[in-house]
């Protein structure tokens, strides 16, 4: 899949929900076209990049790190194996 990279961010801690369990969050950031979209209940438009973000494997951060932002790369992007219903980016690909 091909991605104008951003950046990549990490978030861990402790919840504060019910048992206080430790958390660990990766998420890769790039730009996307604003689409149109226009149906009979809702319009959008726009003209540039907005931003999306998906979960990414945390073993493949490093290969990230001296991809400049604002670059376009190809991502491999695969479903997690802990819920196949979800995707997730797992490295570069050319």
């Amino acid at each position: 899949m091909k991605v104008i990279f951003m950046g990549i961010s990490q978030r861990k801690g402790i919840s504060n929900k019910g048992q206080g369990r430790p958390y660990e969050m990766n998420k890769i950031h790039f730009a996307v076209p604003v689409e149109t979209i226009d149906t009979p209940n809702m319009t959008l438009s726009g003209f540039g990049y907005s931003e999306r973000d998906l979960d990414i494997d945390p073993l493949c951060i490093d290969q990230f790190e001296k991809v400049k932002p604002l670059t376009e790369v190809n991502v491999t992007v695969e479903p997690k194996p802990n819920n196949f219903s979800q995707t997730w980016v797992v490295g570069l690909s050319s």
